[in-house]
């Protein structure tokens, strides 16, 4: 069988067989359609391939002469996170705390996500950290790492602040966390 065309420039009839035509109209199809799934299929790969997790350094509380790797004052982190999705997220946290004389400490989980819709922030503070850290470390003051782990990335930004005895300001530090992937994937039903 034998199709026919209109070729516009000179206005001739040319015919190309049927399954030729098919061929192309076939090939066409195919990359159209796989064009269109590959953004999901892509979508969907990435919260199979691991988490994004930033590890961010906190320093809390009243600091006393039995701690000497850091100067008596009070210490303040706060770990700023903002969304920069389209969509709302949903990330996890936990801390790992360290202890004097190198030893690990332990880690605490926040077992409930936390959502941030489109553009939205929060804060993490030294006062969630500090009643964490009661359970594991002498308090009033506790030093680690606060782990936040998602399927997208996040802006995460920690403020440091310390005052001397009076409660003034005498120092400030604002750094911007970088992510890693971890090769475990995100889920909200048990932490990576």
């Amino acid at each position: 069988m034998v199709l026919a065309t209109h070729a516009r420039e000179s206005h001739a009839i040319q015919t190309v067989p049927l399954e030729t035509a098919m061929t192309k109209l076939g090939c066409a199809l195919l990359t159209l359609v796989t064009a269109s799934i590959l953004p999901l299929r892509n979508a969907a790969a990435q919260d199979t391939l691991g988490t994004q997790e930033y590890a961010v350094k906190f320093v809390c509380g009243q600091a006393l002469a039995d701690r000497p790797a850091v100067a008596r004052g009070r210490y303040y982190t706060a770990i700023n996170i903002h969304n920069p999705n389209p969509e709302t997220i949903v990330f996890l946290r936990k801390y790992a705390f360290t202890l004097p004389n190198e030893a690990p400490g332990p880690i605490a989980r926040d077992s409930i996500p936390l959502k941030l819709g489109s553009d939205q922030a929060l804060e993490l503070d030294c006062v969630r950290i500090l009643r964490l850290a009661r359970e594991f470390v002498r308090a009033p003051f506790a030093k680690g790492f606060a782990v936040i782990q998602t399927r997208v990335p996040l802006d995460v930004v920690a403020v440091y602040t310390a005052a001397d005895s009076l409660g003034a300001l005498e120092a400030m530090h604002m750094e911007r966390v970088p992510a890693r992937l971890i090769r475990v994937p995100f889920s909200v039903n048990k932490a990576p």
